[in-house]
């Protein structure tokens, strides 16, 4: 899995979640980054926060699907709107939740996906 977030703290904790739902994780600390790492090691899932400062997730979404259709894609971030949200499902991500869900919340949408 490739979580994606430029705040560090929030990475980091993101990363350990995905760890400790027993799956290995990259990071990546913004979108072209997120790229890059997804060209190199085709992870099955993207963990992404929405804002991020040289792209948002709804671009690096569209960026990712053109490149794989199949990829599955949660996006995880406070504040996002509804039309946001909605734009993103739309655009094929696999959830969204907001950057207060709880950890149980995330390893649950993972094993969905």
């Amino acid at each position: 899995m490739l979580a994606v977030n430029n705040e560090a703290a929030l990475l980091s904790m993101l990363a350990r979640v995905i760890l400790r739902a027993g799956h290995m994780c990259i990071t990546a600390r913004n979108g072209n980054d997120a790229l890059v790492r997804y060209g190199t090691n085709r992870p099955d899932v993207v963990v992404s926060d929405f804002r991020m400062p040289d792209m948002d997730a709804l671009e690096l979404l569209g960026k990712l699907k053109r490149a794989d259709p199949s990829v599955k894609v949660i996006i995880v971030s406070p504040k996002i709107k509804d039309n946001e949200s909605r734009a993103c499902l739309a655009e094929g991500a696999n959830a969204v939740l907001p950057d207060k869900a709880s950890a149980e919340e995330l390893i649950a949408a993972l094993e969905r996906v």
